[in-house]
């Protein structure tokens, strides 16, 4: 069975800057300057002016902001870079358009001879046909055929649904699943924020998540890929940790490596469960031999064994609240990227209906789950 998994995330996140000073995140009025080739796109913040990019066409990675509208900015301030018509050059950068409207953001600068642009792709005027950054012919490498199953990840600005940019990777997924005869795909939307240069921090709209991954699956099955095949699920980010006895050697540990964790007995679930699948894609990578004393179906059997202190079991902090609560056992982080990738999630089979208390139910975990991912700090990727 092939297996495909549509990422639907934001491009912006939550983290502090990598050297301080460097970063600029800011929501402006972005303001046009005109020039002899193309025009520039530019924005205020702080007293300063900040290069943006120019405008030329679809084929540009920089997809320029709208007058008439507010706009995020975040970037990074290129090192000696000179200024770009007049202002100081961000790169990389990403310009999200706000959708609200303001009439305050109309500015467009005329043409002065100081500003030159002589970079721009093509001269000004109609393009003729011909996109300013087309590849020459034969330039393309040949990429090598996708086999087994995958993710694509769909980038969005913050706070957009699904815009025309969009439709190579949408062609990607639908491509390969019928390729594949894909008989398996989900779709997670999530939503995401990020620290403005101010300290105030901007959060996508809670129902984002939803819409987007309805969106993205509404736009698979309009193109012709069967409806019962595609789930759309919620989705909470929480990091699988292992879980020792309060008289265990690591109970103290804050952090423990996979090398640590396999020189003792382990407790795990079958192979079916996604948990286990985590775990030996983990050490598969890393060539490594772990001791596994138990293996069951019950998770709360593994849980149970690893209180005793004779083995060390696995699963996300948020299933053990109580245990932990009571002191019965100790949660310790895994200092591994598949396991801080793992995700909780609620999966509806298409097949089988639902009674009205079950979709209320259904409503309320969802519900309950968008809450705690809003208090997350953001996260892409993904582990199943």
């Amino acid at each position: 069975m092939t297996r495909i998994s549509v990422i639907v995330l934001c491009t912006t996140f939550l983290a502090a800057p990598t050297h301080a000073g460097e970063h600029r995140n800011f929501v402006s009025c972005p303001l046009v300057r005109d020039t002899k080739t193309v025009p520039c796109w530019l924005a205020e913040h702080d007293g300063e002016l900040y290069y943006l990019g120019i405008q030329t066409d679809i084929s540009a990675d920089f997809d320029p902001p709208y007058l008439g509208h507010r706009a995020l900015v975040e970037g990074v301030v290129a090192p000696n870079a000179e200024r770009i018509c007049g202002g100081i050059v961000l790169d990389p950068v990403n310009v999200s358009t706000l959708p609200e409207l303001d009439g305050a953001c109309n500015t467009v600068l005329p043409a002065e001879d100081r500003y030159q642009v002589p970079f721009a792709p093509r001269p000004p005027g109609p393009s003729g046909g011909r996109l300013a950054f087309e590849p020459p012919p034969g330039a393309a490498a040949a990429k090598p055929a996708l086999t087994g199953p995958q993710e694509f990840a769909i980038e969005y600005d913050f706070d957009t649904p699904i815009m025309a940019r969009h439709a190579d990777v949408l062609t990607q997924i639908f491509g390969y699943a019928t390729q594949a005869h894909a008989r398996h795909i989900v779709v997670r939307g999530y939503r995401g924020a990020t620290l403005l240069s101010d300290g105030t921090v901007m959060t996508e709209r809670d129902t984002l998540p939803e819409a987007r991954a309805k969106e993205v699956a509404q736009l698979l099955i309009g193109a012709g890929l069967p409806r019962a095949e595609i789930e759309v699920i919620a989705e909470y980010v929480e990091p699988i940790s292992c879980l020792v006895a309060p008289t265990h050697e690591y109970a103290n540990r804050s952090e423990l490596t996979l090398d640590e964790i396999c020189k003792y007995h382990l407790a795990l679930p079958e192979h079916s469960f996604g948990l286990r699948q985590v775990f030996e894609r983990a050490i598969a990578k890393r060539r490594l031999n772990p001791q596994i004393l138990v293996t069951t179906n019950s998770l709360e059997l593994t849980k149970t064994m690893a209180a005793t202190g004779q083995v060390i079991a696995f699963m996300p902090a948020l299933t053990v609240i109580a245990d932990l609560a009571l002191g019965g056992l100790r949660a310790v982080s895994i200092s591994d990227p598949d396991f801080a990738a793992a995700r909780s999630c609620i999966s509806v089979h298409r097949d089988r209906p639902l009674s009205h208390a079950a979709q209320q139910f259904l409503k309320l975990m969802a519900a309950s789950i968008s809450g705690l991912s809003a208090g997350k700090k953001g996260a892409t990727g993904c582990g199943t």
